[in-house]
């Protein structure tokens, strides 16, 4: 049941910071006791967690009558919109020429740092504190910032659709196919070796297959891949996962379940329009019916890394 406002109205917060159209939000929880987070938007969906009355948490893409929200650094589900205030929050993007932004515990160069921010991350402006920003990031955390390093973003700055031409392969087609050390089978454990196939015939041009892969790539004796020297880990951003496809490069992302069972797919399409993971596209080697980044988290909610050339 949601509680009576409260006596400070959001509404004062919401008439001095404006949304724009292609950002995210920030989303206060209501409730009198708690609030279900769910994996998919439905009351009858599994429950991932729970939050407390007054959590503050990021707001991604409306569905139906639920958000999809990041609740904590990297982790995302849905929660019923009844039970969440909107904050009404500009959205600002890391800017700095060299290095990384660092988020300190008070509005002043003096104070702690408690994080680092890397070019590019998006961040949620909660209000103005002389040149700092108070910035709202990873779902849940709060710091302060620079305002000389955020840029803010206008409402006319949705972004453009992008689509590559990767080939999709499917792990479960290679069911005699093995993976070095652990002798496993791809279409049971060949998630990463599937990806890597279909990001390596994008970039070469050439068709690679996941034969191909065991072929040329080294693996652990456990059957963990190892991957190719031009490949470099990333973060969860979404503005960086964007900035990828727009230079032509398909993201691999890697996500686990909470058991540690984790999984591969690539990020090769953007739909256009607001950052969020429902406008990636997935080519996903383990399912027919896993198309978005969101889907994939729906189901492997623990973020892990991404990769690309």
């Amino acid at each position: 049941m949601k509680k009576l406002k409260k006596t400070i109205t959001l509404a004062a917060i919401a008439a001095t910071l404006a949304l724009g159209a292609a950002a995210a939000d920030g989303g206060i929880v209501d409730v009198d006791t708690k609030l279900n987070v769910r994996s998919s938007p439905s009351t009858s969906s599994a429950i991932k967690g729970s939050l407390w009355d007054g959590q503050v948490i990021t707001l991604h893409e409306k569905n139906g009558n639920f958000w999809y929200a990041e609740y904590a650094p990297n982790t995302f589900g849905y929660v019923h919109t009844d039970y969440i205030d909107t904050l009404g929050l500009k959205t600002a993007s890391v800017s700095v020429s060299w290095g990384s932004l660092n988020v300190r515990e008070g509005a002043s160069t003096s104070s702690k740092i408690k994080d680092s921010l890397n070019k590019g991350k998006e961040v949620l402006i909660l209000g103005t504190y002389g040149d700092f920003y108070k910035i709202l990031y990873n779902g849940n955390t709060v710091g302060y910032a620079s305002k000389n390093y955020l840029t803010l973003k206008e409402a006319s700055s949705a972004r453009k659709a992008i689509s590559l031409s990767v080939p999709s392969y499917k792990q479960l087609s290679y069911p005699s196919l093995r993976l070095p050390g652990s002798g496993e089978s791809v279409a049971t454990h060949g998630c990463a070796v599937t990806s890597l196939a279909m990001t390596e015939s994008f970039r070469t041009g050439k068709s690679v297959t996941p034969k191909t892969v065991i072929a040329s790539e080294k693996f652990t004796s456990s059957g963990a891949l190892y991957w190719p020297g031009v490949y470099s880990y990333g973060g969860s951003d979404l503005a960086a996962i964007y900035q990828k496809l727009a230079a032509g490069k398909p993201v691999i992302v890697h996500a686990k379940k909470s058991s540690g069972t984790a999984h591969f797919a690539v990020i090769y399409s953007f739909s256009g329009g607001a950052l969020n993971a429902g406008n990636f596209k997935i080519l996903d080697p383990g399912s027919y019916t896993r198309k978005t980044l969101a889907d994939l988290y729906s189901e492997y909610p623990v973020f892990v890394k991404t990769l690309c050339y």
